[in-house]
C-alpha cells in the first residue's frame, strides 16, 4: 500500500512540479528570453543614465513575470487550434491544463505588480495600467472572434502593450509618473512597440511552399510581398525615431543602424524572388535577431 504522506508523496509532488520546467523549456526558452529582456531593459536603462542599482533584479524579474504572463495568455487562446495543428504542444497533449495556465497567470498578475510596487507608486501604478491593458488584451478587447479574424489589426493591438512595460520601465527607474517622463522616453517605448511588431510579422510571414492550412499568417493576408514591405515600414519608421526622436545622431548611430536596416532590406529583397530554399528561414530570423540588433546597438551608442 502507497503511503501518501510519505516520501512517496513528496516523490510525485516534484515529479508533478517538473511539468513546469518541461513548459518553460518548450514554451518560454529561457536563454532566448534572458538575453532578450535583459536588452530590452539594459536599453532603457542606458537611455536614462541609470547605473545599475538593485533596482535592476526587480525590474528583470517583474518584466519576465510580465512577458511569462503574456505567453500563457497565448496558450490559453490558442488552444483549440493547438488541438488541431499542434498536438504536441504542452497543453493539448495534456502536460498542464487550461487551469493551470490560468493559476499562472493570475500569480504572474500579483508578483509582477507587487515587485514594481515595492520600487515605489510610480513603478506600481504604471505596472497596474499595464496589467488592465493585458488583461482586456487577454480578453480580445471583448470583440471575440470578429476582431481575432482581423489578423494585423489584433496583432499590433497586442504588441501595444510593450510600449506600456516599456513605460513602467522608465518609471521604475526614473521615479516619475508615466505622465512627467522626458519625451525621449515616450518615443523609445514606440520604438520597442514597432520592434516587437516586426517580431511578430516577420515570424508569420512565409514562402507559398511554406504556408500550412488552418496556420494565418502575414503572408496569406498581405502576399509575400506585401508582408515583407510591412516589416520594412516599421523597421525603417523605427530607425527614423531613433535618429529624430530619441536623438541617436552619432556616427556610430547612422552607420550601425543604417546597416542593419539595408542587410534587413537585401534579405527581403532576397525572399521576395525565391520560391523555394532557405529565403524564408532567413527572412524569419533576421526579423526575430532584429530586436536583439537594435537594443544592443542602442546600449553600444550609449556606452561609447
Amino acid at each position: 500500500m502507497k503511503r501518501f504522506n510519505s516520501n512517496y508523496s513528496d516523490r510525485e509532488y516534484l515529479k508533478d512540479r517538473f511539468k513546469w520546467v518541461r513548459f518553460f523549456i518548450e514554451r518560454f526558452d529561457p536563454i532566448s528570453h534572458v538575453l532578450m529582456i535583459s536588452l530590452f531593459i539594459a536599453g532603457h536603462i542606458v537611455l536614462v543614465k541609470n547605473d545599475l542599482s538593485g533596482n535592476f533584479v526587480l525590474i528583470f524579474l517583474g518584466t519576465t513575470i510580465f512577458f511569462f504572463k503574456l505567453r500563457c495568455f497565448d496558450e490559453v487562446k490558442d488552444l483549440d487550434l493547438d488541438m488541431k495543428i499542434n498536438p504536441t504542444r504542452p497543453l493539448p497533449r495534456g502536460l498542464l491544463s487550461v487551469f493551470d495556465m490560468k493559476d499562472a497567470i493570475i500569480l504572474c498578475l500579483i508578483f509582477e505588480n507587487a515587485i514594481f510596487y515595492s520600487i515605489g507608486l510610480n513603478a506600481g501604478v504604471a505596472m497596474s495600467i499595464a496589467s488592465v491593458y493585458s488583461l482586456i488584451m487577454y480578453k480580445e478587447f471583448f470583440l471575440g472572434d470578429w476582431f481575432r479574424d482581423k489578423l494585423t489589426s489584433y496583432a499590433t493591438a497586442h504588441t501595444l502593450v510593450t510600449i506600456l512595460l516599456s513605460l513602467s520601465v522608465f518609471s521604475a527607474l526614473v521615479n516619475k509618473p508615466l505622465y512627467l517622463l522626458d519625451k525621449e522616453l515616450y518615443f523609445f517605448s514606440i520604438i520597442s512597440w514597432l520592434l516587437f511588431n516586426i517580431f511578430e510579422l516577420g515570424r508569420k510571414t512565409f514562402l507559398q511552399s511554406e504556408e500550412r492550412d488552418q496556420v494565418e499568417s502575414y503572408s496569406k493576408v498581405w502576399g509575400k510581398g506585401g508582408a515583407v514591405i510591412l516589416v520594412l515600414v516599421h523597421a525603417c519608421i523605427a530607425e527614423v525615431i531613433l535618429a529624430l526622436g530619441v536623438g541617436l545622431t552619432s556616427f556610430f548611430a547612422k552607420v550601425y543602424f543604417t546597416s542593419s536596416f539595408a542587410i534587413f532590406t537585401l534579405i527581403g529583397v532576397f525572399f521576395l524572388f525565391k520560391k523555394t530554399g532557405k529565403s524564408g528561414a532567413l527572412f524569419r530570423g533576421y526579423s526575430s535577431f532584429y530586436i536583439i540588433l537594435i537594443y544592443s546597438g542602442i546600449i553600444i551608442e550609449k556606452l561609447l
